[in-house]
Order: C-alpha cells, then structure tokens, then sequence
C-alpha cells in the first residue's frame, strides 16, 4: 500500500460494526481464543515468490475498500495485499498478536474480502474483474473464479429470504455497469442516458453507471447462480455494508459530483479583458460555474443560466436495498434494472463519499467525504479552503432526516491537518463513540456522541506516525 495511506484494527472487546471501507481500515475484532483452529493443515507461502529473484509487481495504483476481515471463530485475519495479487492469513494467538498462516495468489489488484462461512473466502480483485472464492480447508487454493462488471470495489453477504439472523446466502458485489462479462449491458449504453421507451410517448428508463450484482448461494450444495443486477442511477459505487439481520444491503456513491457544471459566458459586461490578445490570437471563451439547483441553473450570485443548460444532473448518494427482493434477469437487447429492490435513496450529500458506517439495525447511518467548493470563483475568494470536510448523519425512522457536520469545526483540536480527508469510520454503539480515520494527517479521532448522534470535541487524537498514541485507544493496533 502507499505509506501514506495506513489501516488499522483495534483488538478488544467491542462489538463488530457494519463497515464501508475505504482508503483506511479501521475496526474491531473480539479477543480471540486461545486455541487455533486447525483448519489449515498444509500452508502455502508462494505469494512474494515469482523466480528465483523477486521482481516489483506492475503498480495499477488500485485502493483498498475491505482489505481486512475477521473469520467468524475469531482466529484468523486476512488481509489482501493489492500490488502482490496475494490474499495473506494471519492467526491470532490468545494475545492478540498476528502470524503469518498461509496465502494465496488471486486476481489482478484484489480490493476486497469477506468470509461467506468457515473456510470459505471471496475476494474482489478489481482488475481482472471477477471474484476469487477460496476454499482454506487442508491447503488454501481458489475453487472457483466468478465473473462480473467491470472495475467490482466492495461485496457483503445478505439474506435471500427474510430472516432474524444473516444466513449469508446472497452476495452483492458493487461494479461498473458495463464490461465484456456482462450480460445485460450493450455498447451503446454508452452513448444514451436512457433506454428507448416502450411507448410512443415519454422518456425511458434511466441508464444508472453502476450496479449491484447478486448471487445466490445454495446452501446444501454451495452452487452459485447470479440471481440477477440492481442498477443504480449514479457514477459508481464501491463501499457496501447491510443489517446485522441481513435483510438490507447499504450501497454509497464515490464520486457522485454535486450536480455543478461550467456554462460560457459568451460577451457580457461582466467579462474583464479584452477578447483578443496583443498577438492578435483569439482567446479561449471565458466560461463560469453553475450548480443546478432544483429545475434552475445558477451561479454563485443566483444568477440564471437555464437557457444555457439542456441537461439534468443526477446526484443519488445512498442506496438503501432490499436484500431478499425478488429479481430478474435480461439481456442486452432488454436489460433488467430491478429497481425495484431499492427501498430508499438519499440525495446531496457531498462531491466525493469516502466510507459509511451503519447502526445494527439501519436505523442510523454516519457518512463521511468532502463538498467541494467550486462554485465559489477565484482562489482568493476560497482562502485555500477548496473543500469542506463533512459528516453526513442519516436517520431512517419515522421520518427521514439528513444532516451535515464539519470537521473543519475541530482543526484547533486535531492536530496539524488532521480533519483532512476522513476516509474510515468505526461505530461503537455501547459507548457511544465514532472512530474516525484522517488521511490528511494519519491520525486516528475518537469522538463522543450525544444522544441526538451529533459530534462532541475529540477525547482522543491518536497519531500514526507516533505508535505510543496508539495505545490511547486500548487493546493492539495493525497498521499497513
């Protein structure tokens, strides 16, 4: 990973939370127990090795979204090592410390892993666009390799019926919705925003640029058959999470934008300068920034530029799924979206989405990005404040409710630019804490939550580059 990027996981005895993973890792595991399981009996140790000398992989420069997960027994980590295309396992002693157990080479730039059952691994390997499901009984080795979209990030496991536990009989893996593998998608997707309607008049079905592919599970046999893609009105998406129950699938946007756009000016008495320079060389058109704000286009000082814009700008940052919904499957000349499997969907949140945590229950979800401030022109008007660091706190109950917090409001705490770039989350419902990681100035927050979940000041700044703060924290710490 790139040093300046770092992920860690605190051992202690905390509950597990439901995770979006991004950038930077963090999140809880139990104490393991003393004794190992047995279910390695022949390891492997062949990832580092490529000939008698060891040559650098290929840097595709891939990040991580769940690069860490916690067998189920408590007594392995595994973690994916992207640049070496290697899934490495590590057990953990009755102390919490790490040993390497085995590993197995995977696809191409491998984002992502999550255990099904005991034994039973799969890993989303981004660049060869497929899923690696490893069998780690006797000596680890993949069983069997799963094809999907282009560019998959995230997968969890889910319910295909209604249950009170998650029964992990259903996959969803987050993709592009396009690529040579998939089923239902044509070329000339590409080039429409939707599908030609099935009636002479009004629009078509909307044209999303990601999905969410499912697989069921059989659980006597392990067979697995695509149920079917749930597509997604937005740019991509790649962190996932879901209910303790496993009934609903979480999905947040990357870069979702936030519905801005640049419209020229055209000669307005407004333009500064002369249209032509002293060479006699026509200059570029000058062109200003507008952001769509219900059905009008304005800029910074409201002024109108409709007539200029034909166009609307989608912006869906949060997808609440149905997990046990009933799905179909198409084909490229008629695709099924199945949109209908999506209960909920929130809007606006920010330019760029980095990670999620959710409540056990999904009653409450903490998002963490940044909103760019590029309506604003001239960088002497910004102040070198471009973004602004944000929480973004959803409440699912009996009404809908979103709210924004800055973390720019504690820059006189955290240290340095330490409320940069908030790319981690772990939530500890029990005792009311966020956790949250800073790539800006790797560092570690711990922040107290009120009884409405707002944010109080930091009881805890841990920074990486001192490894004594960690202890802050209690329990051990991995760092990557």
């Amino acid at each position: 990973m790139n040093k300046d990027c770092f992920a860690a996981s605190l051992v202690n005895e905390l509950p597990k939370p439901i995770s979006f993973f991004l950038f930077i890792t963090l999140f809880f595991i139990f104490s393991p127990s003393a004794a190992l399981s047995n279910l390695i009996t022949e390891p492997v140790f062949n990832c580092n090795n490529t000939g008698s000398q060891h040559q650098p992989p290929p840097l595709f420069e891939s990040i991580a979204v769940r690069p860490f997960a916690l067998s189920n027994d408590e007594n392995f980590l595994y973690v994916v090592n992207t640049p070496e295309r290697c899934l490495e396992i590590y057990s953990i002693d009755e102390k919490g410390n790490l040993s390497l157990a085995s590993s197995v080479r995977v696809g191409l730039e491998p984002v992502a892993v999550a255990e099904r059952k005991p034994g039973e691994l799969w890993v989303v390997n981004h660049l060869s666009d497929n899923i690696s499901i490893i069998d780690l009984r006797g000596r680890p080795h993949i069983k069997q390799i799963v094809q999907v979209g282009d560019a998959p990030w995230d997968i969890v496991f889910a319910n295909k019926t209604s249950a009170k536990t998650n029964k992990k009989e259903r996959a969803f893996i987050s993709a592009s919705f396009r690529g040579q593998h998939h089923p239902e998608f044509d070329s000339s997707f590409l080039r429409a925003n939707r599908m030609p309607s099935r009636e002479k008049k009004g629009k078509g079905e909307l044209i999303g640029r990601a999905d969410l592919w499912v697989f069921d599970v059989d659980p006597a046999t392990g067979e697995i058959s695509r149920a079917g893609n749930i597509n997604l009105a937005t740019d991509s998406v790649r962190s996932l999470s879901h209910t303790v129950d496993g009934n609903k699938v979480f999905a947040l946007a990357f870069k979702s934008g936030n519905r801005t756009a640049v419209a020229p000016v055209g000669r307005v008495k407004e333009l500064i300068g002369a249209r032509w320079s002293t060479d006699g060389m026509d200059v570029v058109e000058s062109r200003i920034m507008i952001q769509q704000q219900g059905d009008r286009w304005v800029d910074v000082e409201g002024r109108d530029w409709s007539q200029r814009m034909n166009v609307n700008v989608v912006d869906n940052d949060f997808f609440v799924i149905s997990a046990v919904a009933l799905l179909d499957k198409g084909t490229a000349e008629k695709p099924e979206f199945n949109r209908k499997a999506i209960l909920d969907s929130v809007k606006g949140l920010g330019t760029i989405l980095y990670n999620g945590v959710s409540s056990a229950g999904g009653e409450h979800i903490y998002i963490v990005g940044t909103d760019a401030r590029n309506l604003i022109p001239n960088e002497n008007n910004l102040n070198a404040n471009f973004v602004s660091n944000n929480l973004y706190r959803l409440s699912f109950g009996e009404k809908k409710s979103v709210s924004t917090e800055s973390f720019d409001q504690f820059s006189g705490v955290i240290e340095g630019t330490g409320s940069a770039l908030p790319m981690a989350m772990a939530l500890d419902e029990k005792r009311n804490r966020l956790f949250v990681g800073f790539m800006g100035g790797n560092q570690i927050a711990e922040f107290k939550l009120d009884s409405r979940g707002k944010l109080l000041k930091p009881v805890n700044v841990i920074v990486q580059r001192d490894s004594k703060d960690l202890n802050a924290l209690g329990g051990g710490v991995i760092a990557l």
